[in-house]
């Protein structure tokens, strides 16, 4: 039994269930396990060995002598972009309050650094939010923790709309807020420095603001797609952004420029967004076949696309993660060479999770080829107590 991107082999994955469903009755099992990007951590690769059965880990890279040639160059660039002045007020606004969260998380010893990650923050949210439903008597002490790490999240992530995606973008998401009737919600829009940095973004928002990374997206695809003005035939970029409304954006611009593009995005979700399977397999064929020049993906594009001659990936904003970002880099130089372009506002997240996705893919690699040279993996359940589990 072969797992292609055996990366997914973690929790309650259905990989997981089927290859113990597979050991425990197969006469002579044989599993392999497939992927690019098994994870950065060693507790992470030993998760997907154990649920998949695996004794022994191999690893391939384009420089080994039986992968050279079935690999075609891969060329990288860095585009970087100015943090804009006029938005560095209102983050210094919403870090304030993030700072009040941290601060008060730290001092009651929830975290033990002043610059949590967010998955951090939503560890310390699920851990207390736990404890605290558990409780016959509710701690205030408690209760508080999870308002202030619920805080601190949601305004983490209005300071990353900022940096990443623009005023527009955060207007929309604050707009949601301001409509919310969690306690939460309500807490964070009535904060003195929220409604102050609130009379900044309306201003920036009747300008129709655009974050700087707009911009030269046009140019980079001008540039690939239209050298002299004319389009060139032939060519395929898949653009790669985190948000469905900035998928939206990054069409409608490129489509402005007289350039044919489709959006990828995931299935329907509460909110009626989304597209059918159906029109994603047909939106990948047309892509295939050369009937549009530019597919702009969310997430669901980083994985599984037979699209095997992209000349281009262009990620609109780094990912934190080695798997993603591994994953749509590996939509180019397949058949034929490729580029991808990293688009990065200086001295923020960007930068910040560009970096973090780079030591996770080295370290992920030093893990690798220390089990292949013979250091034990974490030691396996036995089928009997998958059976006990059942």
């Amino acid at each position: 039994m072969i797992f292609d991107e055996a990366h997914r082999a973690v929790k309650n994955y259905a990989y997981t269930f089927i290859a113990k469903k597979y050991m425990l009755q197969a006469e002579s099992p044989l599993i392999l396990g497939l992927t690019a990007s098994p994870g950065g951590t060693r507790a992470k690769i030993s998760e997907i060995t154990e649920n998949l059965f695996v004794k022994a880990v191999e690893i391939r890279s384009e420089t080994d002598g039986d992968v050279q040639p079935y690999v075609q160059e891969m060329k990288f660039e860095w585009v970087y972009v100015e943090f804009p002045k006029k938005y560095e007020k209102i983050k210094s606004l919403f870090v304030q309050v993030l700072k009040d969260d941290i601060d008060w998380l730290k001092k009651r010893h929830y975290i033990h650094t002043y610059k949590p990650s967010k998955k951090m923050l939503l560890n310390v949210q699920q851990r207390v939010a736990a404890t605290y439903s558990r409780g016959k008597k509710k701690n205030f002490g408690a209760f508080w923790a999870l308002i202030r790490s619920a805080e601190a999240i949601k305004v983490e992530h209005a300071v990353e709309l900022l940096e990443t995606q623009g005023v527009k973008f955060l207007y929309e998401y604050m707009q949601k807020l301001n409509a919310s009737q969690k306690r939460t919600d309500r807490r964070i829009m009535k904060n003195k420095y929220i409604i102050e940095a609130m009379q900044l973004i309306e201003e920036l928002q009747q300008t129709e603001d655009e974050h700087p990374k707009m911009k030269r997206l046009r140019e980079i695809v001008n540039k690939i797609i239209k050298p002299r003005g004319k389009i060139k035939e032939g060519i395929k970029v898949i653009v790669f952004a985190n948000y469905r409304a900035t998928v939206e954006s990054i069409k409608k611009l490129i489509e402005a420029e007289g350039v044919s593009a489709y959006e990828f995005i995931g299935q329907a979700t509460r909110d009626g967004r989304g597209m059918k399977q159906e029109d994603q397999i047909e939106i990948l064929d047309l892509f295939r076949q050369g009937e549009f020049s530019v597919l702009v993906a969310t997430s669901v594009g980083e994985e599984g696309l037979d699209v095997p001659a992209v000349d281009y990936a262009i990620f609109y904003e780094p990912v934190p993660s080695e798997i993603r970002s591994i994953q749509r880099r590996g939509r180019v130089g397949r058949q034929i060479a490729g580029k991808v372009i990293f688009l990065i506002t200086k001295e923020t997240r960007d930068e910040a999770y560009y970096w973090s996705a780079l030591h996770k893919e080295r370290r992920m690699k030093g893990i690798l080829y220390e089990l292949k040279n013979g250091k034990k993996l974490k030691k396996k359940k036995s089928l009997l107590d998958w059976t006990m589990e059942k």
